[in-house]
């Protein structure tokens, strides 16, 4: 759906799911997915979808079931009913990540970089996100030698303290979808309907993780 703020998108997409449940009475709604842009997207449109499936299926049960939210939600939420060692990591916020990371300064690759404790957090935090949500993840060999290092020591001293930033989320669902057939098969068997909002919005490993599940 193209069109401006206000024109009426999150009915539309309301309805789009209500009609969904409507065509066939063999689709639940465990089995649509629908990817916001924002946590507040998403209480906007599950509001709306709540009203439409009380007003035209009053009979329908099971709503609970159906995921609306943020790629990054499902992301965490797959890992973690699906794979036994994901249940134990919890997920750093950008204040918490920072305090991470200044914590761990000297192994998580910020000296590498010629990064100063502190000063550099923030620019430090961002290249590691731009370096794994961008393109660059397809082609390691545009990254220099001396950022790739980093990459890897952040990622690993991440794991070693079962913390998850919110691209690792995503980039561990994406790997699991690309390489663990079990996994795929038990996230495509209830998956019937993908929607998605704001589609312009996504990054690369957004779609990747998008055409992964389609």
């Amino acid at each position: 759906i193209i069109a401006c703020a206000g024109s009426g998108k999150t009915q539309v997409i309301s309805q789009r799911i209500v009609n969904i449940l409507k065509s066939d009475p063999k689709i639940l709604p465990q089995n649509i997915v629908a990817f916001t842009y924002t946590e507040k997207a998403a209480a906007e449109l599950k509001s709306r979808v709540l009203k439409l499936c009380k007003e035209q299926l009053p009979s329908l049960v099971g709503l609970v079931d159906m995921y609306i939210g943020t790629i990054h939600s499902w992301c965490l939420k797959v890992l973690q009913e699906h794979i036994y060692e994901y249940q134990k990591y919890s997920v750093l916020d950008d204040i918490k990540l920072k305090l991470f990371v200044d914590r761990h300064f000297q192994s998580i690759g910020m000296k590498d970089l010629n990064m100063e404790i502190f000063k550099d957090t923030n620019h430090y935090v961002q290249l590691m996100s731009i370096i794994r949500e961008s393109e660059l993840t397809n082609s390691t060999q545009d990254i220099p030698k001396e950022i790739s290092t980093a990459l890897t020591k952040y990622e690993e001293t991440l794991n070693n303290a079962a913390y998850f930033d919110f691209t690792m989320i995503m980039t561990k669902a994406f790997n699991h979808l690309k390489s663990d057939i079990a996994f795929q098969i038990k996230i495509k068997d209830k998956l019937k309907y993908l929607i998605v909002d704001e589609y312009q919005d996504v990054n690369p490993i957004q779609e990747f993780i998008i055409n992964s599940i389609d």
